[in-house]
């Protein structure tokens, strides 16, 4: 009777050992299939060049996945939603461009949505802000006329930046030129805040000691337009204080293009014109603004106006200078002297052009 009992207990260890080897073989069988089936996944048949995927915003990681298999970054866009569940814990695909190279690893791929391709915008020194406006347009960042809106003084921007005077209507000047990350529509009141916050960090701490630093950021911006240099800019600020000593108007034609909304050379009957405000061939004294956004060495020649009794300037376009002088008979001879240059470029030009 034992010897039976002995039987069946073998036979059932047999069978159990059989049943666990058995399952156990499908399970290896199972995590090789899903192992070779989830690397096969996520194997890219892309072969162009470098594809530049756009995310948008709130996008899961299935979603992100499908947009991969879509095209064609991977082969399955199920298999990338579990493997970045399972091996890349609290992974989160955010808002941006980003760069995939043909046939690149899941695991690059992960490490390239951690660096979004920047959308990088250098605002030149000198812009005012309808110009830079037209730039953010073209850059797809905002709509100019947004810009131009958000570019007013508010109650909210005068109490997050305290360094704004109180009796100004716009921004002009304070928006300040640089190279700025501004991804495609972003809203304007953030593409205003990061240039205040700019200006902040590199001009104010060099304004604390000047009461009317409004006036020294309108001398700015003249010289960023007027001048070439720092020197050229503090000899420039130098007759514009001369100028204003004597109640001379500054005639300067950059106030007459702000006014304009145009850069270009002037035409000798349109510096006069009495209609165009900051016109400084009409008024007297500074512009009641700056003309644009100075950059930091045209603040800094503001500050520090080179002592002469220069009276006026004109720039010499072949000499590339500007030539400086007391009276105007000299300013004549500074005239013709440009008159002289702009005809033999003019002759240069044409020649090359024969060439």
């Amino acid at each position: 009777m034992s010897m039976e009992i002995n039987e069946q207990i073998k036979k059932f260890l047999n069978y159990t050992a059989a049943f666990i080897i058995g399952i156990f073989a499908i399970v290896v069988v199972g995590l090789t299939i899903f192992q070779k089936w989830l690397a096969y996944g996520l194997e890219s048949d892309y072969e162009g060049d470098i594809f530049v995927l756009e995310v948008p915003e709130n996008m899961t990681v299935a979603k992100f996945g499908g947009m991969l298999e879509e095209n064609q970054l991977i082969r399955s866009g199920k298999a990338f939603d579990i493997y970045a569940r399972r091996w890349k814990n609290k992974f989160i695909v955010n808002k941006g461009k980003y760069e995939i190279l043909p046939g690149m690893h899941v695991d690059d791929i992960f490490i390239v949505l951690n660096k979004p391709v920047k959308n990088l915008i250098r605002i030149p020194d000198g812009w005012w802000i309808h110009r830079v406006g037209k730039l953010l347009e073209e850059k797809k960042v905002c709509s100019c006329t947004e810009y131009i809106e958000a570019s007013f003084l508010n109650n909210d921007i005068q109490k997050e930046f305290e360094f704004l005077p109180k009796n100004i209507k716009t921004l002009e000047g304070y928006l300040y030129p640089d190279t700025y990350d501004f991804p495609e529509n972003f809203r304007a009141e953030l593409v205003i805040r990061k240039q205040l916050k700019n200006y902040s960090k590199k001009v104010v701490p060099i304004s604390l000691d000047n009461k009317n630093f409004h006036e020294t950021l309108i001398l700015a911006s003249l010289l960023e337009l007027e001048g070439r240099g720092m020197e050229d800019k503090r000899l420039i600020a130098g007759v514009i204080q001369n100028r204003l000593k004597k109640k001379m108007k500054l005639e300067l034609c950059s106030t007459a293009l702000y006014s304009m909304n145009e850069w270009r050379e002037l035409k000798p009957n349109e510096t006069s014109n009495a209609k165009l405000k900051h016109n400084t061939y009409h008024s007297y004294g500074l512009p009641s603004q700056p003309v644009c956004s100075p950059s930091l060495e045209s603040i800094q020649a503001a500050l520090k106006p080179a002592k002469h009794n220069k009276l006026f300037f004109v720039y010499l376009p072949e000499s590339k200078k500007h030539y400086f002088s007391r009276t105007f008979k000299e300013h004549k001879v500074g005239i013709r002297l440009r008159q002289r240059e702009l005809i033999k470029l003019k002759q240069n030009s044409i020649r090359n052009k024969k060439k």
